[in-house]
């Protein structure tokens, strides 16, 4: 009889705690604060993966983004973000799993 077997796949992630996120979009935007957790409504002991891209955002995320970054928003989209982040060089390629735990 053969041994029971799990399918799965290894894979590379970049961990992050949701404060250092929130603290790193904070200084890159110039924002007093940002809540992720609330903008995303996530909840305690949870971990979120998101995948940024350098694909260029469609004109309606532009001007949201533009519109966030301005104050004229208060939650925002955090795939957005992200994708900006990398596409400015402050963060790296790659999958991202988002801590949360307070």
């Amino acid at each position: 009889m053969s041994k029971p077997t799990l399918k799965c796949k290894k894979a590379s992630l970049i961990k992050v705690d949701y404060r250092d996120l929130e603290k790193l979009i904070c200084e890159v935007y110039g924002k007093k604060e940002y809540s992720l957790v609330a903008s995303e409504e996530w909840g305690n002991y949870e971990d979120h993966e998101i995948e940024p891209c350098l694909e260029d955002e469609d004109e309606y995320d532009k001007e949201d983004l533009k519109e966030w970054i301005n104050g004229n928003k208060h939650d925002f989209v955090l795939q957005v973000i992200m994708n900006d982040l990398l596409r400015k060089g402050v963060i790296e390629s790659g999958t991202y799993l988002i801590h949360i735990f307070w």
